[in-house]
């Protein structure tokens, strides 16, 4: 439960005081990257924020929730490695991607922002997709779509993560990031613009 007394636990000797243990560098070992057998990194975390003390990957991966974690010490909440990624909680890509709009002389820029201390999806297939909508009272236009992924390539090909050896194609947004997407379709007064920002767990393009 990462607590931070040292309590005699009688099955393990560890010493609770080590500061790893409440940073992501703990999380490194088996998080930091995956490799093919080709030894291509299919993904990768960025170990700058692992060693961020307020916001890392236990902050953020390993909620605090309701109940103890053992019967030696009660406690009202744990830590718990549920590993609550964003498609088992939605929540928290909300609360890294910050979406704002901003009309000009020629149409509008939606800015995303991924405040996140990696890239915004970190797993080869996902594909991320961002879409707009202009609506005038009367009729709801959807402009064209656009999507975000990490494409693992081979031989100069899109090509699944076991058998890839280099990037094919990567516009994911990165850790940090702030991009400007514009769209030359003028809006007036009174217009409503509704922005949807989704994932899909595998590349359409990937199943076929």
């Amino acid at each position: 439960g990462l607590v931070e007394e040292t309590i005699g636990s009688p099955y393990h000797d560890i010493d609770y005081t080590h500061e790893n243990f409440y940073t992501g560098e703990m999380c490194m070992g088996c998080h930091s990257h995956k490799q093919n057998a080709h030894k291509f990194n299919v993904c990768t975390t960025d170990m700058k924020g692992a060693k961020n003390k307020n916001s890392n990957c236990i902050t953020c991966h390993m909620p605090q929730v309701k109940g103890t974690a053992t019967s030696i010490v009660i406690s009202k909440k744990h830590t718990f490695h549920g590993f609550a990624g964003a498609h088992n909680n939605p929540k928290m890509l909300a609360k890294f991607l910050i979406i704002e709009f901003k009309k000009t002389t020629d149409g509008f820029e939606i800015i995303l922002t991924n405040n996140a201390m990696h890239n915004l999806l970190l797993h080869p297939l996902r594909l991320a997709k961002l879409d707009v909508m202009v609506n005038d009272g009367k009729n709801i236009t959807k402009l064209k779509s656009k999507s975000f992924m990490r494409v693992l390539g081979h031989n100069g090909k899109p090509a699944m993560p076991w058998i890839a050896t280099e990037i094919y194609k990567d516009n994911m947004l990165k850790a940090g990031e702030r991009r400007v997407i514009k769209y030359n379709t003028k809006v007036q007064t009174g217009n409503k613009i509704e922005v949807k920002f989704g994932y899909y767990l595998v590349n359409p393009k990937m199943t076929n």
